[in-house]
C-alpha cells in the first residue's frame, strides 16, 4: 500500500514506516488512526515482529546457537548493539545495571526516542533490503 496523501504520497507505507517513523507520530496526533495507511502500518509492525533476525547471532553465552530474539546497548550509544537469546543476558558482559536498552520489537523500536536509527537497525536485523523499492518492500513483507 502507498501513502495516498501528504508529503510522502505515492511513497509505500514501508518506506515510510523504515525511513521517516515520525511521520506516524504526527498523523496519530492529528488523529489519523483510522486512516487504511495507519492500519497498515500497524499490520506490518505485527509482520516485523513475527520475523527472525535472519542477520544477526547472539552475542551471549549460547555465542550463537540460538535464535537471537532482541538487542541491547548502553543508553545513548546507538552504534554498538549487542544481539541475544532468550537464554542469554544482556548483563553478562559487564554493563553496569540499569545502563541498557534492550529492544526486542519493531513497536519498541518506533517508541523509542532514538527511534530512526533504531528502526533503520532493527530492519536490518530483521533482513529487509538495502534498497527499499515497492517491489522489494511487497515482496520482503509478502502482502
Amino acid at each position: 500500500m502507498d501513502m495516498t496523501f501528504g508529503k510522502y504520497k505515492d511513497k509505500p507505507v514501508a518506506w515510510v514506516m523504515i525511513e521517516k517513523p515520525d511521520y506516524f507520530d504526527w498523523m496519530r496526533s492529528k488523529g489519523m488512526e483510522d486512516k487504511a495507511e495507519f492500519k497498515f502500518m500497524i499490520e506490518l509492525l505485527q509482520k516485523f515482529d513475527a520475523m527472525a533476525f535472519s542477520n544477526e547471532s547472539c552475542n551471549g553465552k549460547c555465542k550463537g546457537q540460538n535464535p537471537v530474539t532482541r538487542f541491547s546497548l548502553y543508553k545513548g550509544r546507538y552504534n554498538m548493539p549487542y544481539w541475544f537469546c532468550d537464554d542469554c543476558d544482556p548483563y553478562s558482559h559487564g554493563a553496569l545495571p540499569g545502563r541498557l536498552s534492550t529492544i526486542s520489537s519493531m513497536s519498541q523500536a518506533m517508541n523509542h526516542r532514538d527511534r530512526d536509527n533504531l528502526v533503520k537497525l532493527f530492519a536490518k536485523a530483521k533482513g529487509i533490503p538495502s534498497r527499499k523499492t515497492k517491489k522489494a518492500l511487497k515482496d520482503f513483507f509478502n502482502y
